[in-house]
């Protein structure tokens, strides 16, 4: 008789009224040991298991940096990119005259520079007018530099291979700074987020192979440790581990749940 069993045995004879406060504690020690169950059969030799979650490797939100008119959205929920493509673009007739500016002032800058050195060579400036007229130059150099720096935010290019899970604004809308647009997520790349408990640091490590029953399609897939945290939740005594398949799974999806199993992991 296993130690569960025996207690679950005890149950019918705590049924009396003198016996009910017993009888409420004998209840949670069996509540206990069915959740145990949930992660381990170390007892028993049978496979230990745990929860996890599907997540991307690289995922992200796409912002704005600039305040401008939207153009266009290249892509929509559900559409797969590749890195470097255009995500979002925006109206930047404005920011495009301002750097046309920044560069003639740029031209002036150094015109009045080279004239001030031929003035000083001549002996009809002091270093004084050349070095104010350096710094000038200096200064419409840095703005048009900073002009063509927020050019470059004009059109929000795929920082990785991806698809589009989220969408938030509509062409013709006028984004500001730091406002969400797109939620995008590597759909190729993957791995396993799993809670542990920590007493399965004692043989857990890296590398050791595991199976995981996804929820969603029902399907078993192989796969391997890949790192377990550095820390340990005093509260509730768990771990996080990680994992990744060993396979390609053309089916499996960002967000998907199911359970690990890890047999015979604590013999």
């Amino acid at each position: 008789m296993t130690a569960r069993e025996g207690i679950t045995s005890l149950v019918p004879l705590c049924a009396g009224t003198r016996w009910r406060p017993l009888q409420g504690l004998v209840m949670a020690l069996v509540v206990a040991l069915a959740a145990g169950r949930a992660f381990a059969g170390d007892d028993d030799g049978l496979e230990t298991r745990a929860r996890g979650v599907v997540r991307s490797v690289a995922e992200a939100t796409i912002t704005s940096e600039i305040a401008a008119r939207i153009v266009s959205f290249s892509f929509r929920e559900g559409q797969a990119f590749r890195a470097g493509d255009v995500l979002v673009a925006f109206d930047c007739t404005r920011l495009r005259a301002e750097v046309d500016g920044a560069r003639a002032d740029v031209a002036a800058a150094r015109i009045a520079h080279e004239g001030s050195r031929e003035m000083e060579r001549l002996k009809a400036a002091g270093a004084r007018d050349v070095a104010m007229a350096a710094a000038r130059l200096e200064k419409a150099s840095a703005d048009l530099a900073a002009g063509q720096a927020r050019l470059t935010a004009c059109e929000v290019r795929a920082p990785f291979d991806g698809v589009v899970t989220d969408k938030a604004g509509n062409e013709h809308e006028v984004a500001s700074p730091s406002q969400p647009l797109l939620r995008i997520v590597d759909d190729r790349r993957l791995e396993i987020e799993l809670i542990a408990p920590s007493r399965w640091m004692a043989w857990l490590r890296p590398g050791m192979a595991f199976r995981f029953a996804i929820d969603e399609t029902g399907r078993d897939h192989g796969a391997v440790v890949q790192r377990i945290a550095a820390v340990v939740d005093p509260v509730s005594q768990t771990v996080k581990l990680f994992g990744r398949f060993t396979e390609q799974e053309p089916n499996v999806r960002h967000g998907m749940s199911g359970a690990a199993r890890f047999d015979g992991g604590s013999r």
